[in-house]
């Protein structure tokens, strides 16, 4: 019979309000222009044309000031490739894409586009949104279209395209969205040392994959993720580091030796993954540049979450050497936080490996979570202070199990089934909430491998004594 060495973490404090920020549905973006849509095709034969507001220049469509106000269908010749479409300095138009295949898509300062996507769309050198321009992309009802959208080298595939150059506002409201950052770029954001700008993700099926130093959603490296707000959709972020043992960047959040900004998940299916930044959060400290978990605010009120780092970071909160910043779960969240998958990983939800102090966290009773980490030093929830009206708790196999290791916990006197936990194979540390019921000594568990065996009890400790650091 296994045994189990266990450590409980219980939390009782003021009640927070359980329904706030619950996820709102997509809507499309209101039009920019008024009148019917110009139809232009992209073939050796488009000419300039003043009075609708383009200019052609060999294999670049550019939109000038009198595009302002108006709206345009392109489609594309079979065989026939554009380059680059650009939309000159303060210019507001809609524009439709319908089957398009690129090099890049650029707004230009103060530029405001509707973006509406119909079929198959590529831009192998991104959609560049600097930070003071605007891009709404939607499928608007066509829901077969699809935009790919790759970066380079220091430019993210949706977002700042150069480097030092910071992410404007971006808004998805729909589509099929596969963007694959550039080096040190985030896949959506920031280019290389610049910030995530204002992202929002309120429908449509979303996957972002950073590499090297760049988010996949929010700051290239040296950037932080600037403000992330996911209402809806389906959402899926990468960082692969797929070049380098190095630092990286964090899946949502921070890019390498960066803070994660301001993170609101509220609604939606959200999985993001990391190696030793945050899956969701800081990216890793590369060169002890410091603490960031100051400037790193993470609130998850609604949705269904799941974070899995897979270096030396947290799930949720620090890089490698950072802590866990603040963190607030609340309202309908159902939140699922795997740290790293090292000996010497970071925490489920808190600070990273040799991150110090743990996170500012506040739990409701509302919420569901459950958190693993495999750092036998390192709680799976691991929290410098804790508010909020939740009960959670903490503990630890003391046998080592090389498969996964499925567990019921129970309530009081084996009275029914409290939660369900799936310990990934050489994971031994789990914490899971017990909403507003406050655990008491005869809680048990038991493992579920063919049959559930009595392993043991749960021995609660109080206001989080005991608390570890990372």
């Amino acid at each position: 019979m296994v045994m189990l060495l266990i450590i409980a973490l219980v939390i009782p404090q003021a009640v927070l309000a359980a329904n706030e920020g619950q996820g709102a549905e997509s809507v499309s973006a209101p039009l920019l222009t008024a009148g019917d849509p110009i139809s232009i095709t992209l073939s050796k034969s488009l000419a300039s044309n003043a009075e609708n507001g383009y200019e052609v220049s060999g294999s670049i469509l550019t939109f000038n000031a009198n595009a302002h106000g108006k709206a345009y269908i392109i489609s594309q010749e079979t065989g026939h490739g554009f380059t680059t479409i650009t939309v000159s300095n303060n210019v507001n138009a809609d524009i439709t894409i319908n089957s398009i295949s690129m090099n890049s898509f650029a707004l230009s300062a103060g530029a405001n586009v509707n973006l509406a996507l119909k079929g198959n769309n590529t831009m192998s050198y991104g959609l560049r949104v600097p930070s003071n321009a605007t891009v709404s992309i939607d499928d608007n009802g066509d829901k077969t279209a699809k935009l790919t959208a790759a970066g380079y080298y220091n430019c993210a595939a949706i977002g700042g395209g150069a480097m030092r150059e910071s992410c404007g506002t971006i808004n998805i409201l729909g589509g099929t969205i596969t963007a694959n950052g550039g080096g040190n770029a985030a896949a959506i954001g920031g280019g290389c040392f610049a910030s995530g700008g204002n992202i929002t993700i309120s429908g449509g099926t979303v996957t972002a994959n950073g590499i090297v130093g760049g988010a996949g959603i929010g700051g290239g490296h040296g950037g932080n993720g600037g403000t992330i707000k996911i209402t809806g959709g389906t959402v899926t972020a990468n960082q692969t580091n797929a070049a380098s043992t190095a630092g990286t960047g964090a899946g949502i959040g921070g890019g390498t030796d960066a803070a994660g900004g301001a993170i609101t998940i509220s609604g939606g299916t959200v999985k993001a993954a990391a190696v030793d930044g945050a899956a969701i959060g800081m990216g890793a400290d590369e060169g002890n540049n410091g603490n960031r978990a100051n400037d790193t605010n993470i609130k998850i009120t609604g949705g269904t979450v799941t974070a899995t780092a897979s270096g030396r970071g947290a799930a949720i909160g620090g890089g490698r050497r950072y802590g866990g910043g603040t963190i607030e779960i609340s309202g309908a969240a159902n939140v699922t936080a795997t740290g790293g998958n090292s000996a010497s990983g970071g925490a489920g939800i808190g600070s990273g490996y040799d991150g110090g102090a743990g996170a500012k966290l506040t739990l409701a009773s509302t919420a569901t979570v459950k958190a693993y980490s495999r750092n036998t030093a390192c709680q799976a929830i691991n929290a410098a202070s804790v508010s909020g009206d939740a009960y959670f708790i903490n503990a630890q196999l003391n046998t080592e199990r090389t498969a996964v290791t499925k567990l019921k916990a129970y309530g009081p006197d084996g009275a029914g089934v409290n939660t369900d936990l799936s310990l990934p194979a050489n994971y031994p540390n789990f914490a899971y909430t017990t909403g507003s019921a406050q655990p008491q000594e005869n809680y048990i568990l038991a493992f579920n491998d063919s049959t559930n065996i009595f392993e043991g009890m749960i021995v609660p400790t109080l206001n989080n004594e005991g608390n570890t650091i990372c």
